[in-house]
Parts: C-alpha cells; sequence; structure tokens
C-alpha cells in the first residue's frame, strides 16, 4: 500500500507552505486524495515530477530554450550591461538620481516617532505663542 503524507508532509517535501499545497490540491497541480475532508498526498507523485508539470519544447522553440540557456559574457555581472535604447538609459539615470535624493534625505532625517513628533509641535506652538494645547 502506497504511503499518503499529510499537508504538513507533503509541504515540507516540496519546500512549499501548507497553504499552497492545498491550492495545489485543489487546481490538480499535485496528485492529492481528500479523506474524510483531510487532504492526503500519495508519496510516489510527490516524488517524481510528473510530465505534464514540465512541458518539452519542441521544434523552434528549442532552439530558443538553447539559446536562453546559453551565457552571455557582457551579461555575467549585475549592471555591467549597458541598454542599447536611449530612452532605458534616460530612465535609468532619472531613477538612479531619484535614488541618491533619497539616500541624501534619508541622512538627514533621524530616527522619530508619532510621539516625539507631537511634542516636537507642542513645543514649537508654545515658543511661537500660536496657541496653548490641551
Amino acid at each position: 500500500m502506497e504511503r499518503l503524507l499529510t499537508p504538513d508532509e507533503a509541504a515540507s517535501l516540496l519546500r512549499v507552505s501548507v497553504y499552497t499545497i492545498k491550492e495545489y490540491a485543489r487546481k490538480g497541480i499535485v496528485p492529492a486524495i481528500k479523506v474524510g475532508g483531510i487532504w492526503r498526498f500519495p508519496e510516489s507523485g510527490l516524488v517524481k515530477p510528473s510530465p505534464s508539470a514540465y512541458p518539452v519544447a519542441s521544434g523552434s522553440h528549442n532552439a530558443l530554450a538553447v539559446k536562453d540557456a546559453v551565457a552571455h559574457p557582457e551579461r555575467r555581472e549585475f549592471g555591467s550591461r549597458k541598454p542599447e535604447n536611449p530612452l532605458v538609459e534616460t530612465l535609468y539615470e532619472k531613477r538612479r538620481a531619484a535614488s541618491k535624493a533619497l539616500e541624501a534625505i534619508r541622512a538627514r532625517s533621524r530616527p522619530c516617532s508619532v510621539a516625539n513628533m507631537v511634542r516636537e509641535a507642542k513645543e514649537e506652538q508654545r515658543f511661537r505663542g500660536d496657541g496653548i494645547w490641551v
């Protein structure tokens, strides 16, 4: 008789959450049996991949898969490749500038809580004589 796994065991075997394994069972992605309202997963169905889960490329698509699998020297390091499109380069530059501006703002600011902000606002109003806080 085949061993049936609990959702916890199946989730740890596939390294996903219990919710995900149950969702996969509902959608038919993994083989599962509902026994008395509780999901059970056949161990043999989880250990070996099903053919439908991993479709094999055929024809011209196979060439694309091989081409994508080949490492391109200019793509080996993150950010080392320059985009060919000038619009993309402009967007990169704007993003870098915005990121640097945000870092500068964060460097000038200090950690603060809401209570500190309220206290500082009250002190500032008292100093200016705008009114009295109750």
